[in-house]
């Protein structure tokens, strides 16, 4: 018998699993360089490559800006919509009071003058932007009170720590010129919020665990061989938090990784309960190239999760220890249940030259698409094998097929293990789309 039908479903396939996932129909439209206030951004500069930042993280009334090189969450900003084109740039940090905080173009908002952090007033024309899109897909940003001025780099500069200033309007200066790199993710990591994890060091190869399986307050985090039964002391939940991370035992409710209230370099991390609006009880994900994460706290994010000495043993400690790129500072995060893992890709997209990114997103269905119930990649019409894909798990494509008909059929092989194996986690996308007998 034949039927005709569309149908387009995504599998997920794990070993020799597969495990059916819904998708998310929610998810909004973002086609590349398309600006919506309910996305996170990094703002990478257009001359020095470098991205928008807070000089020292910091969170107080006249913060300068400033650019440096990718990686601190001090460079992950929301937008919040003033009126058409016309935006309020707000860091994702909150002040000691709990307020928004703001780009700021001073009150006098002339020629030279410092951008600066400040809490968000509504109205405040200093505060507003107007988003001015250029031919190579990048944007100019002119504070509302003087229009005649752009957000730009000061001299020009291509280094570290150099001043994000107001210059006047220069269309051939690309220091005035900024990508919108849309964050897949608060954290990174998380999507619906209640993802288990099983979290391994890369050095040692061994496990976050709690010591002794203690669920009291004040218990040590240590490293630990995959363990039995399930491994309840090594499997956390990871649910966002104004934009960062809560690590939650699986043990027992509310009770959460914490770096200490001082939260300096040689603190023993802990298990504490869960209280609002504790910075050191927020963690950062900062992903690296080959698939693993440093973790930092929001409290100190120069500081990242490590093991005592780069020890390799069982019982070893979990600690605070000045950011570098030792293995010991890096962590592999394991879905425990691939049925509750939402994985997000992206990858680069050099042809162009415009964007840096294609998307290959959550699908949805609209009227104006009423056949994308599922994935799609957005952007590519050819064969992508062996390109290598950027986003919160990363991994390699190792094989696709493309015709114009049914979409994309790719498999990707990620960075990702399965439950504490160490095999890889591989993912079958299908995008089909049938309108003959089959």
């Amino acid at each position: 018998m034949t039927k005709k039908f569309f149908a387009v479903f995504i599998l997920i396939c794990i070993l020799v699993t597969t495990v059916s996932v819904t998708a998310n129909a929610d998810a909004p439209y973002r086609e590349s360089g398309y600006i919506n206030h309910y996305s996170a951004y990094y703002i990478r500069n257009a001359k020095s490559g470098l991205y928008l930042d807070l000089q020292a993280s910091g969170t107080t009334n006249g913060t300068h800006f400033q650019q440096y090189t990718f990686g601190n969450p001090s460079e992950v900003f929301t937008l919040i919509s003033v009126s058409t084109d016309v935006y309020a740039v707000k860091s994702t940090f909150y002040n000691a009071e709990g307020r928004s905080m703001v780009m700021d173009g001073r009150s006098n908002c002339v020629d030279g003058a410092q951008v600066i952090l400040y809490n968000y007033s509504s109205g405040a024309t200093e505060q507003a932007w107007r988003f001015t899109k250029n031919s190579d897909g990048t944007y100019s940003l002119s504070p509302q009170k003087n229009p005649s001025l752009c957000l730009a780099i000061e001299g020009g500069s291509t280094a570290s720590h150099a001043k994000a200033k107001l210059a006047a309007k220069n269309t051939s200066d690309l220091s005035q010129r900024w990508y919108f790199e849309y964050v897949p993710d608060a954290t990174g990591v998380t999507s619906t919020g209640m993802e288990y994890f099983f979290i391994r060091n890369k050095h040692s190869g061994l496990y976050l665990d709690l010591q002794r399986s203690s669920t009291e307050s004040g218990t040590h985090f240590q490293q630990y061989q995959f363990g039995q039964n399930g491994c309840p002391s090594e499997k956390f939940t990871i649910s966002d938090r104004n934009g960062y991370g809560l690590i939650e035992t699986s043990l027992k409710s509310r009770m959460v990784m914490d770096g200490r209230s001082n939260c300096v370099a040689g603190a023993q991390v802990i298990l504490y309960p869960r209280v609002s609006e504790a910075p050191e009880q927020d963690w950062y994900f900062r992903r690296n190239d080959d698939g693993t994460y440093c973790i930092s706290p929001k409290k100190n994010v120069y500081l990242n999760l490590a093991v005592e000495g780069s020890s390799t043993s069982n019982n070893a400690k979990v600690k605070l220890e000045a950011r570098a790129s030792s293995d010991n500072q890096k962590w592999y995060l394991e879905p425990v249940s691939a049925g509750d893992f939402q994985p997000k890709y992206m990858f680069p997209d050099p042809e162009d030259g415009i964007t840096p990114y294609r998307n290959i997103s959550s699908g949805y269905k609209t009227s104006e698409r009423p056949t994308h119930y599922a994935l799609d990649i957005i952007g590519k019409n050819a064969d992508i094998s062996y390109q290598k894909i950027y986003s919160p798990t990363s991994g390699t494509v190792v094989f696709s097929n493309y015709t114009h008909e049914a979409g994309y059929y790719v498999i990707i092989e990620s960075d990702m293990c399965w439950r504490g194996t160490g095999k890889k986690i591989k993912y079958t996308f299908g995008h089909i789309l049938l309108g003959n007998p089959v």
